[in-house]
């Protein structure tokens, strides 16, 4: 892809199949709003946006109403095949309904306790990608979002450095214990109930392995600075989330979607650097 045109183009059809498809994974893990039925107990977490859209009762009331929340949920099936036939002129007025629309579901969604919104987050704001009207707007909120990206990162690794977890000899080990306590007693086979055991077993190694991944978290930090090394972060972004659904049992599969930032367009990259 050696233009934003094309770079565009093909990200829209990449993010409409990434979308349908997380959105099939959350229906058939019954979590779409209609199968969450007249919620009476709300948890919102440490988000003062979230307790006051669940101040307004908007959420009580839309899951409150069965035909809406099916209504609702049937809309949010529809966006990516609307966003994907939208023609080209027209594709950042519906981006902007698209954005908003999704918000208010995720936002619906995730005022239901033991839910987090991350999962999902990165589906609605890379849908704002779609929102500028000409390349010049697409340059700069690709690399707001690119930016983003290396900062989830960079903070994850700032976070352990902060608070001294990641020089502690046990902490690692205490979090894999803590994690997979009831995976343990439940799928003992299971390859990450192993992989656990194993590191579990061999405190060092674990050692070793979370400075390792302080450090893989902490080599975003380049990405402020050139894209030179884009296709290698763009790896290490693949390699972590694999990587901490094999170690963790925490799936980050929809990181996905910001995998084009990483492939901008090299005739821009030139002229750059």
């Amino acid at each position: 892809m050696k233009s934003w045109a094309d770079h565009r183009i093909f990200y829209v059809y990449y993010f409409c199949g990434i979308f349908f498809l997380f959105q099939m994974v959350r229906g058939l893990n019954r979590l779409c709003l209609s199968h969450l039925g007249d919620v009476f107990i709300f948890q919102p977490r440490q988000d003062p946006l979230v307790w006051l859209y669940a101040a307004s009762g908007i959420p009580a009331f839309i899951l409150g109403n069965q035909a809406l929340s099916v209504g609702f949920d049937i809309l949010v099936y529809t966006l990516p095949v609307l966003l994907f036939y939208t023609q080209e002129k027209r594709l950042y007025k519906f981006a902007w309904a698209f954005f908003l629309i999704y918000s208010v579901y995720l936002l619906t969604a995730f005022v239901y306790p033991t839910l987090s919104i991350r999962k999902y987050l990165g589906l609605a704001i890379v849908s704002l990608l779609f929102t500028a009207g000409n390349d010049d707007q697409y340059k700069r909120i690709a690399s707001y979002l690119r930016f983003f990206v290396c900062f989830i990162f960079v903070s994850a690794a700032l976070w352990k450095m902060t608070r001294g977890t990641l020089f502690g000899g046990e902490q690692f080990v205490t979090i894999l214990t803590t994690q997979h306590f009831e995976h343990t007693l439940f799928f003992p086979n299971h390859v990450s109930t192993l992989l656990a055991q194993f590191l579990i077993g061999h405190p060092q190694f674990a050692y070793v392995l979370y400075i390792a991944i302080g450090l893989f978290q902490l080599s975003f930090l380049i990405g402020f600075f050139t894209r030179r090394y884009d296709k290698f972060l763009a790896l290490a972004l693949v390699l972590f989330v694999i990587g901490d659904y094999l170690v963790m049992r925490i799936e980050y599969w929809e990181f996905a979607v910001f995998l084009p930032l990483f492939f901008l367009p090299t005739i821009v990259l030139q002229n750059k650097h």
